[in-house]
């Protein structure tokens, strides 16, 4: 008779099993209930994948400040290479200059100037951080070994982070 009074006592308190007055058709299971001393067992929660943003530091800790195109160093360099293409590819120089040369020249008419020399010099090269005028030295080579030499004044401006060349005149 305790046995059965404690059968009916489980039977009224346990949660896990199914309210009998429910018109559940599911079929009940034969299997006791875990005992109160029982635990179950924990489900494992996943980690979540960190994302790209908390791996990486932010852009402006890890990038390095963009160089200033008007350096001296960068302006030197500009000149540069701006002068080896006045001879190697005109066209392609044409189209890093500003609106003063291009106003003063078209670009057939530069394209052929640049095209009567087989070299072009650049020295002497005074620039300071931050100055748009700058000075040099150029010389034109002929292809018959002709050269003229002159100091030359240069205007500079800045295109989407890049030089270009606005004028070139005498200082």
């Amino acid at each position: 008779m305790v046995v059965a009074g404690l059968l009916a006592l489980w039977l009224a308190f346990s949660p896990d099993e199914p309210d009998r007055t429910s018109a559940d058709p599911s079929p009940t299971s034969s299997e006791p209930a875990p005992s109160s001393s029982e635990e179950p067992e924990p489900t494992p929660t996943p980690t979540p994948e960190p994302t790209p943003e908390e791996t990486e530091p932010p852009a402006e800790e890890t990038a390095e400040p963009p160089a200033d195109p008007l350096s001296a160093e960068n302006v030197r360099r500009f000149l540069d290479d701006y002068h080896r293409q006045v001879i190697a590819d005109p066209a392609a120089a044409w189209e890093r200059t500003g609106p003063t040369l291009r106003a003063n020249i078209s670009r057939d008419n530069y394209i052929r100037y640049w095209s009567q020399f087989s070299d072009v010099i650049l020295s002497d090269v005074q620039a300071s951080d931050g100055q748009t005028r700058v000075t040099g030295r150029l010389e034109w080579v002929y292809p018959n070994g002709e050269r003229e030499s002159a100091v030359r004044a240069f205007t500079l401006l800045e295109r989407d982070g890049q030089l270009i060349l606005d004028s070139e005149l005498d200082p």
